[in-house]
């Protein structure tokens, strides 16, 4: 016996994500998937960049912790 699951074929992605998300203020930041992972990279305009990987897990948390304050 076959369940559906076994069956089941991929969903097919009908219009893809951005790849890159660039905001300009300030030092501004850029941001993009390397999945599994968010990463987000800041230039200090001196040409020294730092960058962070955060899990879904992470972005989750945050997301949760100031969400209400970003939609203030």
């Amino acid at each position: 016996m076959k369940t559906k699951a076994k069956d089941a074929k991929p969903a097919a992605i009908s219009a893809p994500v951005a790849t890159v998300l660039e905001i300009q203020q300030g030092y501004g930041l850029k941001a993009w998937i390397d999945d599994p992972y968010l990463m987000i990279e800041q230039s200090d305009g001196e040409g020294k960049t730092d960058a962070i990987c955060v899990s879904r897990a992470e972005l989750r948390q945050l997301c949760e912790k100031f969400g209400p304050w970003a939609a203030a």
